[in-house]
């Protein structure tokens, strides 16, 4: 498959891991207090934004942020998005 993924899933299944070689890049509670950790710390939006990795993971409950709408208004997020996977999409609907 083409592209940057972008899968939104249960926070319960954020251990799991990628297959050899891919960049994962996870926006959750944790991974951002994780982030801050870094000196400089890391700002995970943009890191997103940039395209650099193959697939990123979030919560369903992210899709309806700010910081998740700005990431998806991004030209070069947009360019090398090949394909979104919601887990639970019957969120979508209550919150659009």
């Amino acid at each position: 498959m083409e592209g940057l993924g972008l899968v939104a899933w249960p926070d319960t299944f954020y251990h799991l891991q990628c297959s050899k070689g891919m960049h994962f890049l996870v926006l959750h509670d944790e991974s951002f207090k994780q982030a801050l950790q870094y000196d400089p710390p890391r700002n995970l939006w943009k890191e997103a934004m940039s395209g650099r990795h193959d697939i990123i993971g979030c919560a369903p409950e992210r899709i309806n942020t700010p910081a998740f709408k700005s990431m998806l208004e991004s030209s070069i997020f947009k360019n090398k998005l090949g394909f979104c996977v919601i887990d639970e999409a019957h969120l979508v609907i209550p919150w659009s």
